[in-house]
């Protein structure tokens, strides 16, 4: 309960009283006058609120919408160079078409001596499996699955270098060198399997001894 005061407008004196007491009913104590004067407010203290916490819910409802990381790392992500990738496509095909050229000529041409052209058959099927076992380890490198597949699958590490890598330099490079030497290097993997095969086959018919 809160009290008010009441100014006699004879005397001037200040009379405290409830709130609840009918004013026109009171007279000064000093002077005895009616009371009719205006209040002297004693303002009625404000209760202050207290905000209760938001609940989980109500703080995810208010939340601002998240965008998915996806979007959130494209959109940090700097933007595409279109440029970039046409020249890298440039230099990959004049790459191949130097390359694939001079070995097809050197292969096919009979500009090389009998000797020189021996050597280029023997050498250029190694290069070949060298860059194969290469191919495997940047499989490895970039998915653990496709280096698997480029082990066990006899060819695979060359469907994964021009239809699923992007490696466009190693794809002109490799390209190139089967153009000059890819005939050879079967006939010598077509050996290899031969012989394998004949000393497995030998191997059963022996009892395994």
């Amino acid at each position: 309960m809160a009290d008010i005061e009441l100014t006699c407008a004879k005397c001037g004196e200040t009379v405290t009283v409830s709130e609840f007491v009918d004013v026109s009913s009171l007279s000064c104590r000093t002077c005895g006058a009616p009371l009719a004067g205006t209040p002297v407010g004693r303002e009625r203290p404000k209760l202050k609120t207290v905000k209760a916490p938001p609940t989980d819910a109500q703080a995810e409802a208010e939340a601002p919408a998240r965008e998915w990381r996806y979007h959130e790392i494209m959109s940090k992500a700097p933007p595409p160079r279109p440029r970039a990738r046409v020249s890298r496509h440039i230099v990959s095909w004049t790459v191949f078409v130097v390359l694939g050229g001079s070995m097809g000529i050197l292969r096919y041409a009979n500009i090389l001596a009998a000797g020189d052209l021996s050597l280029f058959i023997t050498v250029g099927p190694i290069i070949v499996l060298a860059f194969y076992v290469f191919i495997i380890l940047r499989a490895f490198r970039d998915d653990i699955f496709h280096g698997i597949l480029s082990v066990i699958i006899p060819g695979y590490p060359l469907y994964y270098l021009f239809l699923i890598s992007d490696d466009f330099y190693l794809r002109a490079v490799v390209a190139g060198l089967l153009a000059g030497c890819g005939q050879d290097t079967l006939q010598v993997v077509q050996g290899y399997l031969s012989d394998g095969i004949s000393a497995v086959n030998a191997w059963i018919a022996s009892g395994g001894e």
